[in-house]
């Protein structure tokens, strides 16, 4: 025997108008709207990687001033974008005013030169510059207007200066330490 036809849907209760199926697609297409947008919301919220990004998507307009640093860099970068610290020193009778910063004509990332005795020059980073002495290539040259046949040296492993502090040695021409000597300091 063949059982009973069975309605689809139940019947609506008396005075109420069942929806169309129209007015269900309609609704439910807002309501996918909606859970996709919360969705959206959820995904931003998660780190962004470098894949995420497409190229040249972050500009320097997008970039908060300041919030870069050159320890944030791939090395190639910061290799071209100059010297980490760099200083022009020249000896004291040839700039004009007292104290250890005179001896400093030009410097990035360099905040003081001292000389504790002939010949020695304790070079003085800015804090927070980011540069490890400890791994750091010092690389330093006379400079053209010094005691001709005069050199400079740094010191890796001085302990004659502070903690912190770049040795430096100057000589003239003979190899007698000499603070006649102006040099240039570049840390790559």
């Amino acid at each position: 025997m063949p059982l009973p036809a069975v309605p689809s849907t139940p019947p609506a209760p008396s005075g109420v108008r069942r929806p169309s199926g129209l007015a269900l697609g309609v609704t439910g297409g807002l309501l996918a709207g909606v859970l996709l947008g919360a969705g959206g919301t959820a995904v931003g919220a998660r780190l962004v990687g470098t894949k995420d990004l497409a190229d040249g998507a972050v500009t320097s307009a997008k970039i908060k001033d300041g919030q870069v640093r050159g320890s944030d860099l791939a090395p190639s970068v910061r290799g071209a974008l100059g010297p980490r610290a760099s200083a022009y020193v020249v000896p004291f009778k040839d700039v004009a005013g007292p104290g250890p910063d005179s001896r400093i004509a030009r410097a990035r990332q360099v905040t003081g030169v001292t000389t504790p005795s002939t010949g020695l020059h304790c070079v003085s980073l800015a804090a927070g510059s980011g540069i490890d002495l400890a791994t750091a290539v010092v690389q330093v040259t006379p400079a053209t207007k010094s005691v001709e046949g005069g050199t400079v040296a740094w010191v890796p492993d001085g302990s004659d200066c502070a903690a912190g502090q770049i040795e430096v040695r100057t000589t003239d021409a003979g190899g007698a330490l000499d603070d006649r000597v102006s040099f240039v300091l570049v840390i790559p």
